[in-house]
C-alpha cells in the first residue's frame, strides 16, 4: 500500500460523493477551544483572589456596631425599614477569608440566632466587621454657635 486511495479505489485528492468537504470556516470551528466545565474559569477567578485574616475589631469598632446596630433596633421598633450597607467577612478556611460589601433593606433583627435579616440575604452579627444606616437621623443635632 503506497497511499490512501489504494484502500478506497480512488485517488486521495477526489472528495468523496457521500461525503462533500467542510469549508475551511467550519473545520476551524473544530479546533477553537471549548470549556468542558461550564464555570469552572469564573469559580477559579473567584479563587485566585488574596485572602485576608479575620479581623479582630477593637474596642473603638465594637462600640460603633453596637450603636449602629442598637439604632438599627430602634428604627425597627418605629415602623421604619432602614437601608444599611454592611461591610461583612465571609470566612473561606479557619481564620481566613474575604470582606464583602452588602447593601439593602433591614427587614428585622434577630438576637436569638444573631442575625441581621435584609431583604434578600441574613448576614450573621458575629461576622459583621461595621454597619451603618446611611439614611437615618442621627439622635442629636450639634447646637450652632
Amino acid at each position: 500500500m503506497e497511499n490512501a486511495g489504494d484502500l478506497t479505489g480512488r485517488p486521495a485528492w477526489e472528495p468523496s460523493p457521500r461525503h462533500p468537504r467542510m469549508p475551511v470556516a467550519d473545520r476551524a470551528k473544530i479546533f477553537m477551544p471549548f470549556a468542558a466545565l461550564r464555570g469552572f474559569d469564573d469559580e477559579i477567578d473567584r479563587r485566585q483572589h488574596r485572602l485576608v485574616p479575620r479581623p479582630v475589631p477593637g474596642e473603638t469598632e465594637t462600640e460603633a456596631l453596637d450603636a449602629a446596630l442598637r439604632q438599627a433596633a430602634a428604627a425597627l421598633a418605629a415602623g421604619q425599614r432602614p437601608r444599611v450597607l454592611a461591610v461583612v467577612f465571609q470566612e473561606e478556611k479557619p481564620g481566613w477569608g474575604d470582606l464583602r460589601e452588602v447593601e439593602g433593606i433591614l427587614r428585622r433583627v434577630d438576637p436569638a440566632r444573631g442575625l441581621l435579616l435584609l431583604e434578600e440575604e441574613s448576614l450573621p452579627v458575629s461576622m459583621l466587621v461595621s454597619l451603618t444606616l446611611p439614611d437615618a437621623q442621627p439622635d442629636f443635632l450639634p447646637e450652632d454657635d
